[in-house]
């Protein structure tokens, strides 16, 4: 992705980033790490850790396109830690639709995308 963002990347440019395409939840998710430093998602059981992955993926697309390297590092950082966190639950995180997701945002050499599919080939099921 570096290459779309040098063009926008001039020291002393300010450029405006329209929002209107981006899921509402994510913009949410940023504006409120931006505020709080933290990540306003709670799991509580597998399935909702399929959507929780789901909407910090986005969240950490939405970071990278704003060129907001600490926020994609935290983002990335909690999704590492939710993957901790339940990993000995019986559910295939993250979802096949998440990291489809992902690999459609991002090119093939992008480290984001490594680690979804890393982790979906530790955690996913054999049936997907």
């Amino acid at each position: 992705m570096k290459g779309k963002h040098e063009k926008r990347c001039r020291k002393g440019h300010m450029h405006t980033v329209k929002l209107s395409d981006c899921n509402p939840t994510a913009v949410g998710i940023y504006l409120h790490w931006l505020c709080s430093g933290k990540f306003a998602i709670e799991v509580e059981n597998a399935p909702d850790s399929v959507a929780y992955y789901h909407h910090l993926s986005e969240a950490c697309l939405l970071g990278d396109r704003l060129l907001d390297t600490r926020y994609v590092n935290a983002a990335i950082d909690a999704i590492v830690d939710l993957s901790d966190q339940i990993s000995s639950w019986d559910w295939p995180v993250p979802g096949d639709s998440t990291v489809e997701f992902v690999s459609k945002q991002t090119p093939v050499s992008s480290p984001f995308r490594r680690l979804m599919v890393d982790m979906f080939a530790c955690y996913g099921s054999a049936d997907l």
